[in-house]
């Protein structure tokens, strides 16, 4: 009877959940290009798994033929201008996400670099600020992997949650403990330099 109590309050947010990764995924349009000869000469759109064959307005009538020679069967729209925009700006956008990809990976890559000679540094403010934030981010770590953990038992034993509770409180009080200690460091230093 309990284990059906437990399923039974865990139903809820499994179905919100799956509602709410339906509802994400209805409506959102997907813009694939024909190319021909290394022209974009249209695009499939997919839309709930409904798809499109779409070419542009100034398509040429012979690039026209050979797309639809070569594509027997299939029925080809002409774009209207607000259709052929939101292929623009969907392809715009996914260009512009892919730049801020990359320049996060290399952003990335530098801070990992840096990271790496950081706690080494010969600079104490920069290390002690470093070391605050590296401890802060523990502290975070722990409190968010302890929070999930507590609730997760909480259902089923609660004194395992009050002790995952009472020990991630401890541990993230001692973590930021030590970011305050080394931000003190960083201004004693900062103060004598």
């Amino acid at each position: 009877m309990v284990r059906n109590f437990n399923l039974l309050k865990r139903a809820p947010i499994f179905f919100a959940f799956v509602f709410w990764t339906n509802l994400s995924s209805q409506g959102q349009s997907i813009y694939r290009p024909i190319v021909v000869d290394n022209d974009t000469v249209g695009f499939v759109l997919t839309t709930n798994d409904v798809k499109r064959r779409v070419l542009f307005e100034s398509v040429s009538p012979s690039i026209k033929q050979k797309v639809e020679e070569s594509n027997a069967g299939v029925v080809f729209e002409i774009a209207s201008p607000d259709l052929t925009s939101r292929a623009l700006s969907s392809w715009d956008n996914q260009r512009r996400a892919e730049i801020r990809k990359e320049q996060s990976k290399i952003e990335r890559q530098m801070l990992i670099e840096a990271y790496v000679e950081m706690p080494f540094d010969s600079d104490p403010v920069a290390r002690a600020l470093y070391n605050s934030g590296r401890y802060s981010q523990y502290a975070m770590t722990v409190s968010l992997t302890g929070g999930v953990l507590a609730s997760l038992a909480a259902a089923e034993n609660p004194p395992v949650s009050l002790a995952i509770t009472l020990l991630t409180a401890v541990t993230s009080i001692a973590l930021n403990w030590k970011a305050g200690d080394e931000l003190k460091k960083a201004g004693v230093y900062s103060r004598d330099q």
